[in-house]
């Protein structure tokens, strides 16, 4: 019965997401303006499962982008289905469907000040091997933005609320509500900060069950026994919930005409005492699972350099620097440990990215641009826990079309 439950939920699903496409593509042959784009990635991993034991792959990312804006009403209602297909691992194939609505106006008299809110859904669907980690998602946004003459301030609240298929104990909602300033100088020099605050509650609920038994003594005509009574008591816990606190600071500044360079430094803290968020110790694509930004504080330097090259093309240098130390987590010294021999876990995470990208804008009737980017990734995590000491490099090629 619960699988045929579950089939005819996934059917329901289906025919509600072949509904929005529907009146999507309708609705654009109408009013609006209709945009399509596809993009096609291939990425070589030389550690597909960021692990001490590394393991090779090719993959392919495959997405389509279809959004229709109408034009009075400042809405865009838009569809984003994502396909990743792996060459050796073909049992981790998996796709995410994503579609939503985004509004943006101006309600104040100062049409400068802007209003952003929207909302989207995510499904997540893995083949049999990994589907236990197939999950629902609804994120929203709302978001304020005043442009004054002395900086510009952003400030907003978002709520996410992702619900595990087969691993309902690890259901979450979050929130966060931020404000950011802005303030920019003749110089070009710009100067950025934000805060955050955030909780996260983990809404699944573990039923416990105790037994006991009492022995009453009973009056058998000439002897004496005793009865046997049993207790059964059934407690149910709530999932925890945590807090945390987020500041990052950076500075931008043009180098050059065609150079331009920001550093930054962003530190999270826990504001919850009693933190019990463990991590997976094998990485699944879902950042999440791997390594939950609730489960530690961190320290992180990051820094950028962009260049403008002749024919429009753009390179990116980024580099960051990032110390963690996670709150329950243990270190496992080998592969053997059992206990967590090593204390609490503490990373240090060092990455260096290159990107190039170059966009060639066709001015045809049927096809409007064409993007092309090439980067080289590398990550170097030290750990003192065993399961999380590795080293990663990727190369990815992308073309995008848009229609």
């Amino acid at each position: 019965m619960q699988t045929q439950s579950a089939n005819e939920n996934g059917a329901n699903k289906l025919h509600l997401l072949k509904s929005f496409i529907m009146v999507l593509f309708l609705t654009a042959l109408v009013y609006g303006q209709f945009s399509l784009s596809s993009d096609v990635y291939y990425y070589r991993d030389d550690n597909l499962f960021r692990s001490p034991d590394a393991e090779r792959d090719w993959y392919n990312g495959y997405s389509i982008n279809a959004s229709y804006s109408f034009s009075e009403p400042g809405i865009t209602i838009y569809y984003n289905p994502d396909f990743y297909h792996f060459d050796s691992f073909s049992e981790r194939n998996f796709s995410i469907q994503q579609g939503g609505v985004r509004y943006t106006a101006s309600p104040f008299e100062n049409e400068r000040h802007n209003l952003y809110l929207g909302g989207t859904f995510i499904k997540r669907i893995n083949r049999t091997d990994y589907d236990f980690y197939n999950y629902n998602q609804f994120y929203f946004y709302g978001n304020l933005r005043f442009y004054w003459d002395i900086f510009v301030l952003k400030t907003g609240y978002n709520f996410r609320s992702r619900a595990y298929t087969n691993l309902s104990s690890l259901n979450n909602i979050r929130h966060y509500v931020f404000a950011q300033i802005n303030k920019s100088w003749p110089t070009r020099t710009t100067l950025m900060a934000e805060i955050d605050l955030g909780n996260k509650s983990f809404t699944g609920s573990e039923t416990i069950t105790s037994v006991s038994v009492d022995t009453i003594p009973i009056q058998r005509g000439r002897g004496r026994g005793h009865r046997f009574i049993t207790n059964e008591q059934t407690d149910e816990l709530n999932g925890p919930s945590f807090n945390q606190i987020v500041f990052w600071i950076r500075t931008a500044q043009s180098l050059h005409r065609n150079i331009g360079w920001y550093g930054q430094y962003r530190m999270q803290r826990s504001l919850t005492d009693d933190n019990v968020i463990y991590n997976s110790d094998y990485y699944y694509q879902d950042e999440e699972l791997f390594d939950d930004p609730f489960s530690y504080t961190s320290d992180e330097f990051s820094s950028q350099l962009t260049f403008i090259l002749p024919w429009q093309m753009q390179l990116k240098v980024n580099g960051s620097y990032e110390d963690k130390k996670y709150l329950s987590d243990r270190a496992y010294v080998s592969a053997t440990d059992t206990v967590g021999a090593g204390g609490l876990r503490a990373d240090i995470q060092r990455t260096l990215s290159i990107h190039w990208s170059k966009t060639f804008y066709m001015q045809k009737q049927w096809l409007n641009e064409v993007y092309v980017s090439f980067g080289y990734y590398v990550i170097r995590n030290s750990s003192n826990s065993y399961w999380f000491d590795y080293k990663n490099q990727l190369l990815s090629s992308g073309l995008s079309v848009g229609f």
